[in-house]
C-alpha cells in the first residue's frame, strides 16, 4: 500500500494508517510525503535539469525534478523555471530511489491533457481534482462514495458541476 500525501505526516496519522493496514494484514506499506522544494538543481549544459533529475539528501528524503528539459525536444518545454518536488519518506518498505522513479512514473498517467508530463504524480493530482469538486456539494446531500463517479469519461460526462 502507497500512500502520497501533500502535507507531512503526523505520528497520530501513521498509527492510524498502521492500525487500518495491519487490519486487512498488509505487510508492505510506504507513506511518502510529496510537497514543492525550496532546494533547486543547477546545470551549466542545459537551460533547466533535465526532467527526472534525483537528487538524495539522506535515507529518508529526496529532491526530483518532474519537469525540466527533455531530451527530445532538446529544451525544456514549459513556460517558467521548473520547481523541484521533495519526496519524504515516513516508513518505507522500497528505496527512496525506487519511490522517486514510481512517482516520475506517475507524472506521466494523466490522459486528459496533452503535456508529456505533469507536475504531480496522478495520485495527488485527481485527488485534489475530486476534492474541488466535492466543495461545491451540499452537505445536507450525500455525496457519492466511489471515486470512479468523479473521473472523466471521453464517452460521456460522470458528473456535470
Amino acid at each position: 500500500m502507497v500512500i502520497h500525501k501533500k502535507s507531512n505526516s503526523r505520528e497520530s496519522e501513521i498509527e492510524g494508517f498502521n492500525i487500518a493496514l495491519d487490519l486487512k494484514n498488509v505487510q508492505l506499506k510506504d507513506y511518502v510525503t510529496i510537497i514543492p522544494s525550496n532546494i533547486k538543481l543547477f546545470s551549466y549544459e542545459v537551460f533547466s535539469p533535465p526532467r527526472g533529475s534525483f537528487l538524495e539528501l539522506d535515507e529518508r528524503r529526496g529532491v526530483l525534478y518532474t519537469r525540466g528539459f527533455v531530451n527530445y525536444y532538446k529544451t525544456y518545454p514549459g513556460g517558467y523555471v521548473p520547481t523541484p518536488l521533495k519526496i519524504r519518506l515516513y516508513e518505507n518498505e522500497y528505496s527512496l530511489e525506487e519511490i522517486a522513479k514510481e512517482v516520475l512514473g506517475l507524472t506521466k498517467m494523466n490522459w486528459n491533457n496533452a503535456r508529456l508530463e505533469g507536475k504531480w504524480p496522478i495520485t495527488l493530482e485527481c485527488a485534489e481534482r475530486v476534492g474541488e469538486i466535492l466543495k461545491y456539494i451540499d452537505t445536507e446531500q450525500n455525496p457519492q462514495a466511489s471515486y470512479a463517479f468523479y473521473m472523466r469519461s471521453d464517452t460521456a460526462p460522470i458528473l456535470a458541476v
